[in-house]
Parts: C-alpha cells; structure tokens; sequence
C-alpha cells in the first residue's frame, strides 16, 4: 500500500465523525470540509480537484454526481461519486 493511500485512509478522530437519521437509517458521516481538508494536507491544494458532472433537485434535496480528480505518484486517477444534501434557505 503507497503512503498516499495509507494516508487518505487513515480513520478521522471520533470526534469529527456527524450523525444523521434519515429514512429510519442512523447515518454516520465526516463533514466535506473535513475531507477536503485531509485531501488539501495529503496530496496539496494543486494535485486534486472535483467537477459536478450532473446536480439534480429531488424533492427538498439536492443530489449531485462528483468526480474527483487527483494526481498520485505522477498518475491522475478519477473516482465517481453520488451524494445528497437537503437544501437550507
């Protein structure tokens, strides 16, 4: 395992660590800002970036199609992701 990898996989202090209940499911979560935080500290503000690919309204939500990108040991690697947020006006 690369020490890139090791590093981003490393487990956020409790702490950090958000819950939510949503649809009867008791959700754990780390704030994004958080996230973009150890990406920022990990791979520096200048190898990685994210694009929303598709956003959609659902209801009262927001769902979002985000691809990251992210320069690993001189290679790009992209990964895929889905996510929602309700909207707070």
């Amino acid at each position: 395992m690369s020490d890139v990898y090791q590093s981003l996989s490393e487990p956020f202090p409790q702490e950090m660590e958000k819950r939510l209940n949503k649809g009867g499911a008791n959700l754990t979560y780390i704030p994004i800002s958080e996230v973009i935080n150890r990406m920022n500290k990990v791979l520096g503000v200048e190898n990685w970036s994210f694009n929303v690919k598709t956003w959609q309204q659902v209801g009262t939500s927001i769902v979002a199609h985000v691809i990251v990108h992210a320069k690993i040991n001189d290679t790009m690697v992209s990964r895929d992701g889905v996510g929602g947020q309700k909207i707070k006006m």
